[in-house]
């Protein structure tokens, strides 16, 4: 496990292992259509009410079946819900899904951020049916409802608090963690997650809790958005 030192505190002082923190919860489930997406158009009731895209509302334009029995139906699900998603690859928050989840557009009714998570994760990941779907391989859930990931959120809160700047620059490296400063590349993102993962849970929360830290703790959330992080065992990214 890596000693930080400067903006990053030195040294795990009580040299205490990884192995102390408490195992992390199971992983989300993936993010397919079938069944997760469908799941959550039920639990927010999208598909049940005659007022909404109940299939038997002569008005919907955009009719679905809850609780679908049969693949053929579950196919019909998809393809409607799809069409929400045009231009989801390069703006997934401006597509009418998420727009219509968010309660704008005229939409009635927003979506739990957890369930509009599993939106933009599912567009994440291609728009994979189900698990036999080509794009379906490590396709995985989103974080848990406030959780975070390390690409983009852990390596924006280490740039806003100043630390990749001077102490753990790449050039400076204080304590052997030296990182790049807005990474433009997926093998300059890996490799800082790689770095800070090394660090070790038990470390990293040291540090956000300004145990040994010269500069202070992180503010209340932050912390709060590593703890998540760690105990859901320090994603990467969606979809990784």
């Amino acid at each position: 496990m890596l000693a930080l030192g400067g903006c990053m505190p030195g040294g795990g002082a009580d040299g205490m292992p990884d192995a102390a923190l408490p195992p992390p919860p199971p992983p989300p489930p993936p993010p397919f259509f079938k069944p997760r997406v469908q799941e959550v158009l039920d639990e927010e009731g999208c598909a049940n009410s005659a007022m909404c895209h109940s299939d038997g509302n002569i008005r919907n334009t955009f009719p679905l079946t809850p609780m679908p029995e049969n693949d053929g139906v579950y196919r019909a699900n998809f393809e409607q819900v799809k069409e929400e998603t045009n231009g989801y690859e390069s703006d997934p928050e401006g597509t009418l899904l998420i727009r219509k989840a968010q309660g704008e557009d005229g939409h009635p009714y927003a979506a739990a951020n957890a369930s509009i998570q599993v939106f933009l994760a599912w567009m994440a990941c291609g728009l994979p049916y189900d698990e036999n779907s080509p794009n379906a391989e490590d396709c995985a859930g989103p974080a848990p409802d406030g959780g975070a990931y390390f690409r983009p959120d852990i390596q924006t809160d280490l740039e806003s608090y100043g630390c990749l700047a001077s102490c753990h620059s790449v050039q400076t490296s204080t304590g052997g963690y030296g990182v790049v400063v807005d990474p433009t590349d997926d093998a300059t993102w890996m490799e800082n997650y790689d770095k800070t993962k090394n660090v070790g849970g038990v470390r990293l929360l040291e540090i956000a809790n300004a145990t040994g830290h010269p500069t202070g703790a992180l503010d209340a959330d932050t912390v709060a958005r590593w703890t998540a992080w760690i105990d859901a065992g320090l994603p990467y990214a969606a979809g990784n």
